[in-house]
């Protein structure tokens, strides 16, 4: 288990240097206020740290684990969504936890992945707040999107009349997602807050790469989080580059910014969150030496 975790962060990481090099990110952004891309930084980062409270909340329902190992779990994992394959969002950190844990494997898997299902269903919900202003046919489509999951994943009903129809045309018994909400109400506020953090960092970053006589809606911070849902979901799209860019100028073109403006935004946001990401990494690595120091002492 040790080498394949090892494995799988090698692999993120020529992925992430790939997509850089080939996408042509590596370019340096324009910034008119330092100041407030330095916030939209913390404020990631905040972000971050709720999202592994999230994990560590899930976890404790059956696990005593260590919370710097938990901490590492997700974020030397962090560049596992630009290998091929969305399974790998859910596996890496499973496999850095059995590193050090003999615990169950299926159990944890689920856990994974129902944390991953929970950001999912928050990221649309706060997608909600942004469509309720416009009437069109892709809202529209937004909003069947949101209620289908929401019955999906939290009403035996649906959930079992579903699993139903998949046996009748396959022959076969596949088990769908579901969340028990008294079990996850803990993990499900940990990410809603992060999603209001992340929207906030974004609308900062917005504000810090435009200039200052442009006026700009704070609702644009919206934008992130539908943005990054779909790219989630598009199995295709390794860590949604490329989708989550298009939806991003789709959505902004929608608050009025010119094209030109919007595709701007899109664009330097991908970096932006890369660079967030390298810090999450180092931070990860600085936790495991640190933590290696005080165990030798």
């Amino acid at each position: 288990m040790k080498n394949f975790n090892n494995v799988l962060i090698y692999l993120s990481l020529g992925f992430v240097v790939w997509y850089l090099w080939d996408s042509g990110l590596y370019h340096t952004p324009e910034i008119y206020n330092v100041k407030l891309l330095a916030w939209s930084f913390i404020l990631l980062i905040l972000g971050h740290i709720l999202y592994v409270k999230a994990w560590e909340s899930m976890l404790s329902e059956q696990f005593v684990l260590d919370r710097q190992i938990i901490y590492e779990s997700e974020s030397l994992t962090i560049f596992n969504k630009y290998i091929p394959g969305k399974i790998w969002v859910v596996l890496g950190p499973v496999s850095y936890l059995k590193r050090y844990y003999n615990i169950s494997t299926k159990q944890i898997i689920n856990y994974s992945f129902n944390l991953q299902v929970i950001i999912i269903w928050t990221g649309l919900l706060f997608g909600l707040f942004f469509i309720g202003s416009f009437n069109n046919l892709l809202m529209t489509a937004y909003a069947i999107m949101f209620i289908t999951l929401s019955l999906l994943v939290f009403t035996s009903y649906v959930h079992k009349f579903v699993e139903k129809i998949i046996f009748l045309i396959l022959s076969k018994v596949i088990k769908l997602p579901k969340i028990e909400i008294k079990f996850n109400i803990i993990s499900i506020v940990w990410i809603l807050l992060m999603w209001l953090v992340w929207s906030f960092a974004f609308y900062l970053f917005v504000l810090s790469t435009i200039q200052i006589d442009q006026n700009i809606n704070i609702v644009v911070g919206l934008v992130f989080p539908i943005a990054s849902v779909i790219g989630i979901v598009t199995i295709l799209s390794p860590g949604g580059i490329g989708v989550r860019e298009s939806m991003m100028i789709v959505l902004l073109l929608e608050l009025n910014m010119n094209l030109e403006l919007s595709t701007q935004v899109s664009i330097d946001s991908r970096l932006w969150f890369i660079v967030f990401e390298i810090l999450i990494f180092f931070t990860s690595l600085l936790s495991i030496i640190f933590r290696k120091v005080t165990d030798e002492y």
